[in-house]
């Protein structure tokens, strides 16, 4: 028996049956699956953001007018970036698609391997925006980085619920 050291009170010991304790735990482990899943999703959503700016950058680089510029050096610079805000709109688009998949069989808790690579693409979308620009790095890829990586996090932790 135990008694408040404070007034001298007895004080009930509730003991935590085993189902009890087994029960909490289950539930800690779907919510991360569940939690995985939705991060994921808003993830794949930011991905999307990231694509169709970055189509539009390159669409505004496309857009202007490269007679005033001496073809050896600013056409080939402007060029390379064209080519690079193209890439990496596909990139982005195809990890916005790649990745809403991977978040439904994270929900459906199949195909772990699948689900990890999933997640490991959309890391790689938002990591080549930092060679596209800085700030739309700490914007968009940053987050999205983060996410994916608390969404890998909680798909490893709870490796054991896939089928």
């Amino acid at each position: 028996m135990k008694y408040c050291s404070e007034c001298g009170a007895k004080l009930n010991e509730k003991k935590i049956k085993k189902e009890d304790y087994n029960l909490i735990k289950k539930t800690n482990k779907r919510s991360f699956i569940i939690s995985a899943g939705i991060l994921l999703i808003i993830a794949a959503s930011l991905c999307i953001v990231l694509g169709t700016s970055a189509i539009l950058d390159a669409k505004n680089i496309s857009d202007t007018d490269y007679y005033d510029f001496n073809y050896n050096e600013d056409y080939s610079y402007h060029w390379a970036q064209f080519q690079m805000k193209l890439f990496l709109g596909a990139v982005s688009l195809s990890a916005f698609t790649i990745g809403l998949i991977s978040a439904l069989l994270i929900l459906k808790k199949t195909f772990f391997t699948l689900v990890l690579l999933g997640i490991f693409n959309v890391n790689i979308a938002s990591l080549l925006s930092i060679g596209n620009n800085i700030g739309m790095f700490l914007l968009i890829g940053l987050p999205i980085f983060i996410l994916s990586m608390i969404s890998m996090v909680f798909v490893i932790h709870s490796k054991n619920k896939f089928n």
